[in-house]
């Protein structure tokens, strides 16, 4: 590699960051007016099928969600968006939104060079997101849906690095190596993720290690479910033995015996997700 290209490649993410220049497309105008409308008290069902409607790769999407096995057990077909928003509920409506326009956001990018990491990236993604929802149910203390998202959105600067990495081919760096420099994506996930409007909570988990605390014996919080969730992810045919003793896996009292139990869950709700969300990337 070109070290001094390489060295590029960083200064200018640094500059990025320096300026708070650091920008992805921002998310589908129906996308935003369905998570404002969500964060209001007074909201209607009737309102978010209207915005929905909007977007009628989302209002498909919504439809053969509550049609999944995931969501309906029974097997008992809906016809409609408005029907599925009502077996979904709203929390699961932002959720899946939210979802939809990342899943733009991964599939946008054409570049060819790209195609093999940013497929990495987005199964990656999406299995974060169904461990972390798994996890966040199994724990009782944290909420499933801003686990999901969380969890989903806490790679959202690899994928900026990924895009950036196109403007320095001369530094012939290994693409997968520079995203997963962990000085840099937590920092520049938590820029794009305060630019969209996130709350703190989630802004958190970008750069989850640096509030975990020190304390074993509290409550697990949603940043322990995202360092729990991406590990078993990342590291799905073994994890290290010291992992085990990591103290927000030691919060979620997640050992092996338990992560063996999990694990078919975590699985069977990747492959829901990724049937649901498609090929992105």
């Amino acid at each position: 590699m070109d070290p001094v290209a390489a060295m590029n490649f960083l200064n200018a993410l640094a500059l990025d960051l320096e300026r708070g220049d650091v920008q992805l497309p921002s998310f589908p105008d129906a996308v935003m007016k369905i998570r404002d409308a969500l964060q209001r008290e007074d909201c209607e069902i009737a309102e978010i099928v209207k915005l929905v409607n909007l977007e009628p790769v989302l209002t498909s999407r919504l439809v053969q969600t509550a049609n999944s096995a995931f969501h309906n057990p029974t097997g008992r077909a809906i016809p409609d968006l408005n029907a599925a928003v009502m077996r979904l509920g709203l929390q699961e409506v932002k959720n899946r939104a939210v979802a939809f326009a990342v899943e733009q956001l991964f599939a946008a990018e054409q570049n060819t060079t790209l195609a093999a990491p940013l497929g990495v990236l987005w199964k990656q993604s999406v299995g974060t997101a169904a461990a972390a929802a798994i996890l966040a149910e199994d724990c009782h203390g944290v909420d499933v849906g801003q686990a999901y998202l969380a969890g989903l959105l806490h790679d959202i600067g690899k994928l900026y690095m990924l895009q950036k990495s196109i403007e320095f081919p001369a530094a012939e760096v290994d693409l997968a190596a520079r995203c997963d420099d962990d000085s840099w994506h937590p920092q520049v996930g938590r820029s794009i993720a305060e630019s969209w409007g996130f709350s703190d909570d989630i802004l958190d988990t970008m750069d989850a290690h640096e509030h975990i605390g020190d304390n074993p014996n509290q409550q697990p919080a949603l940043v322990d479910v995202i360092i729990a969730a991406e590990r078993v992810v990342t590291q799905t045919d073994a994890i290290a033995e010291q992992d085990w003793q990591h103290i927000s896996l030691r919060r979620l009292q997640l050992d092996q015996s338990r992560y063996q139990e999990l694990q078919p869950m975590i699985e069977e709700r990747t492959q829901e997700e990724l049937r649901a969300l498609g090929g992105a990337g």
